[in-house]
């Protein structure tokens, strides 16, 4: 009866020592996989803040966009009202003329009229010229707007894609423990 006793004794030993090496090696498994865990939730962590500096940017870049398109409407305006003005000073120089028409006969009038001409056409030139200038002005800074607004969009479709990715890669992820 001892001898068996012993024999059943020496048995759980070996079998409790079987099992608690089981249980460490189970222990050990878990650990490495909560350390690639761990590992895994940084990495998401960075991802996420990246992304979220990238969203930031990108609304950066819509309102920037935004208050070029403002700047470009005031530039577009600005120019209407000098064409109008222009237009104006052209009727007033046909009118001019008219009337100066009228009064060719005498030399005094030809001489005002000539004076008169001269100093229409200066300033026409000048209205000209100041045109030109804001309508280049406008023009500059309605291509540098739509520049911004490419690089906007350019960066919001890279934004998006970067977003689809991970959002493919959290799939695979979420995929890959669900088979665990």
């Amino acid at each position: 009866a001892v001898l068996a006793r012993r024999g059943r004794l020496y048995e759980l030993e070996v079998e409790t020592e079987r099992e608690g090496e089981f249980a460490e090696q189970g222990i050990a498994s878990l650990e490495e996989e909560l350390a690639k865990e761990e590992d895994r939730t940084e990495g998401l962590q960075t991802l996420l803040s990246r992304a979220e500096a990238d969203a930031r940017a990108c609304e950066a870049a819509r309102l920037a966009a935004s208050l070029y398109r403002e700047e470009a409407n005031i530039h577009a305006q600005k120019l209407q009202l000098h064409r109008l003005t222009l237009s104006d000073l052209e009727a007033r120089a046909l009118t001019e003329q008219h009337v100066s028409q009228r009064f060719r006969g005498a030399d005094r009038d030809a001489e005002r009229d000539r004076i008169i001409s001269e100093e229409q056409k200066h300033r026409e030139a000048e209205v000209l010229r100041e045109l030109r200038f804001e309508l280049h002005e406008a023009s500059e800074a309605l291509s540098a707007q739509e520049s911004r607004e490419e690089l906007a969009s350019e960066e919001l479709h890279r934004l998006e894609h970067h977003k689809e990715r991970e959002a493919k890669w959290e799939h695979t992820e979420q995929t890959g423990k669900d088979k665990t």
